[in-house]
């Protein structure tokens, strides 16, 4: 059992990006779900189970549920592929992340987001002025939780595609591939 190199499947609207109702297209069978991963038949192994990729995205979007953002949620999660004494690689979950506010912090939930109330437009900068982005995002939650000693050579599954911030903090960890439900980019630390 090696690592999988296989690209997720994705459910997308148009231009590739998700829809604005929540239901998402799958390029590979056409299904539309509220799902953001599912396995279309080309994506199953021969075995008729999701490859590694789809399983760790799914377990990243459950993940994702726990956000403290009313705005968007994120899941991420670390994956080591430890050699075993016979010389397979097998998976190992090392920490899980989702985006919120620090421990102690305002709730966004709870109608506390300094970036929701403030107006700011959507994709103005979430790290200066008035409309600061409180919460650490899953990918950095991740990693902190995992530790850097954990994060060499890993690979981090995250549901939506990394900040340039937090593509940054990924490269500085030492994790070695990076998967979204838009596809994996490999050789990243």
């Amino acid at each position: 059992m090696t690592e999988p190199t296989s690209t997720p499947g994705a459910l997308r609207g148009a231009g590739g990006r998700p829809r604005d109702d929540g239901k998402q297209e799958c390029p590979g069978c056409g299904k539309t779900t509220w799902l953001v991963i599912h396995s279309c038949r080309g994506r199953l192994t021969k075995r008729g189970r999701p490859g590694w990729d789809e399983y760790f995205l799914g377990i990243a979007v459950a993940v994702s549920t726990r956000a403290d953002c009313s705005r968007r949620r994120v899941g991420a999660l670390v994956v080591r592929w430890d050699v075993q004494p016979d010389g397979r690689k097998l998976p190992r979950i090392v920490s899980t992340g989702y985006n919120g506010s620090p421990p102690g912090g305002p709730s966004c939930l709870q109608g506390e987001c300094p970036r929701a109330t403030s107006g700011v437009a959507p994709g103005s900068s979430y790290d200066t002025g008035v409309g600061a982005c409180v919460a650490v995002h899953a990918e950095g939650n991740a990693i902190i939780y995992a530790g850097r000693d954990n994060c060499l050579g890993s690979t981090l599954y995250v549901t939506e595609v990394p900040c340039d911030g937090c593509s940054r903090l990924i490269a500085a960890a030492g994790v070695a591939r990076v998967v979204t439900p838009w596809g994996s980019t490999p050789d990243v630390g």
